[in-house]
């Protein structure tokens, strides 16, 4: 194989995913070498090279109480609800797939939003992500009580 057959490539997968995805993930990639049982390819992004998930907040602040129609964040005051999508909007608008999990800090009588971060096409990975830390108990759902 040489890089035509990768452009090659390439020209199918453009029809067959949107535009801002094919040209976020695709586009900037490159033939490197094959052998008889795998392709490799130059990504671009070698945030994802090195690291298979990220985690980071999902939310501002730990979850309001219902009804709370106003957060304070860093002493300003915001409206509740597009508030607390504020740091999961730049994930989802490179594309990239997310589990949001609720993650409960000692002594806290709600949780926090984190959200497991995967590379383009790597949900397995998310979702492997949040049953894992499910399964040892850092994150989930709980009962609440106030």
């Amino acid at each position: 194989m040489d890089a035509s057959i990768w452009d090659h490539i390439l020209t199918r997968i453009e029809t067959k995913v949107n535009r801002h995805s094919f040209y976020t993930w695709f586009k900037p990639t490159s033939f490197m070498a094959e052998d008889a049982s795998s392709l490799s390819v130059r990504v671009p992004n070698a945030l994802f090279k090195d690291w298979d998930i990220l985690i980071a907040a999902a939310t501002p602040v730990s979850a309001p109480v219902i009804g709370n129609e106003w957060l304070d964040i860093n002493g300003v005051k915001h409206p509740s609800r597009p508030a607390m999508g504020l740091l999961t909007q730049p994930v989802s608008f490179a594309g990239c797939p997310v589990v949001a999990a609720p993650m409960w800090p000692t002594g806290s009588a709600l949780p926090i939003g984190v959200q497991l971060i995967a590379a383009p096409w790597r949900e397995d990975l998310a979702l492997r992500a949040a049953q894992t830390l499910s399964q040892a108990g850092v994150a989930g759902l709980r009962p609440v009580s106030f």
